[in-house]
């Protein structure tokens, strides 16, 4: 046997957590967070442009914005601008027991939040727990 059982079968799980712990702790150096705040934002922007893509997800309609990082001459400062639009958290709160629009969340939106994720993860390679 080679040692894996259950859920970590052919899995190394510690590497995982070891890239799980590297990338929280980038977050607190800002100048790394200001590289990836650029690299994801130029990801979501070609996302978000992909209108074939978008048209086959069902999603036409759902508009992603990410603010721009201005950088500054220390890691322990990041500027960025307002997005425009409604931060998802702002959104999901303002249609809490209005059942059209927590259907539109749910058939939509979320969805559509899951494809972004999952092209920058599985496609792209990237991940980044808050994408501004």
């Amino acid at each position: 046997a080679d040692g894996h059982h259950g859920l970590s079968a052919g899995y190394d799980t510690w590497k995982a957590v070891q890239q799980a712990l590297g990338s929280i702790l980038d977050e607190f150096d800002l100048e790394i967070e200001s590289r990836n705040s650029e690299t994801g934002k130029r990801l979501i922007e070609a996302f978000d442009a992909n209108e074939d893509l978008k048209r086959n997800l069902g999603i036409t309609h759902v508009k992603y914005a990410v603010p721009k990082v201005i950088r500054t001459m220390t890691r322990y400062v990041m500027i960025q601008s307002m997005a425009d639009g409604d931060s998802l958290t702002t959104y999901h709160a303002s249609i809490q027991g209005q059942a059209k629009e927590l259907k539109e969340w749910r058939t939509t939106i979320f969805p559509g939040i899951m494809a972004l994720y999952g092209q920058l993860i599985l496609k792209d390679g990237f991940f980044q727990g808050d994408p501004h």
